[in-house]
């Protein structure tokens, strides 16, 4: 895992456990200071690699996997 992957999954899940829903990308990007593709990408890697699932077609629906 990346640095940056590393904190997406750790905003993500702070986010989660703050404000009971998951972040939307464009909020994920304006944390991290990225575009919404490049944060659409991290998200996408850490789905692809198991640490996330998203529901497709379903807004607010990234969840953190417990495996870490």
């Amino acid at each position: 895992m990346t640095l940056r992957q590393k904190q997406v999954l750790d905003y993500v899940n702070k986010f989660i456990q703050d404000k009971g829903y998951s972040p939307s990308l464009a909020e994920i990007a304006k944390h991290l200071g990225v575009s919404g593709p490049a944060a659409r990408g991290h998200v996408q890697m850490l789905i692809k690699r198991n640490y996330l699932t998203h529901i497709p077609g379903a807004a607010r629906s990234i969840q953190v996997n417990n495996i870490f």
